[in-house]
């Protein structure tokens, strides 16, 4: 029997497991663990483009609309829906890398799914606010 050796490094164990997209006999589950892992740090890029575009639009109007607190309540439930929408990114991606489709590689698939996402949510943001500022209060006369 052998005996530990106090001397031994202990390894590291990562909970996020390395997926090699070329092989052909990973499962689905290390594949969508280590595809949703990625997709969360992109998460910080999504909002900070969204807020900083809606701020952005919202702003380029004759009066701004930032004394409005129908454009707060319209971004923070915009945002929520953004980030729940946000789930199609890392679900189509695991589709795809599981049924071995790769003509982009798994990174450039990924970054055009999160540009055509995000491209997306901008455009309703902005389609949003737009609207919010060409609304028409019905009683204020």
């Amino acid at each position: 029997m052998e005996t530990p050796n106090p001397y031994q490094s202990s390894q590291v164990v990562s909970d996020v497991p390395t997926v090699d997209p070329n092989a052909t006999d990973v499962g689905l589950e290390a594949i969508a663990r280590r595809t949703f892992w990625e997709w969360e740090k992109l998460r910080l890029w999504f909002n900070g483009v969204l807020t900083a575009w809606t701020l952005l639009v919202a702003a380029l109007f004759t009066e701004p609309l930032f004394r409005d607190p129908r454009l707060w309540t319209l971004a923070t439930a915009g945002g929520v829906v953004a980030n729940i929408c946000f789930f199609a990114g890392p679900i189509v991606e695991t589709y795809f890398t599981w049924l071995g489709w790769r003509a982009f590689g798994t990174r450039g698939l990924r970054w055009v799914i999160f540009a055509l996402g995000t491209l997306a949510t901008a455009m309703v943001a902005a389609l949003a606010v737009g609207t919010l500022h060409f609304s028409i209060d019905i009683g204020d006369d």
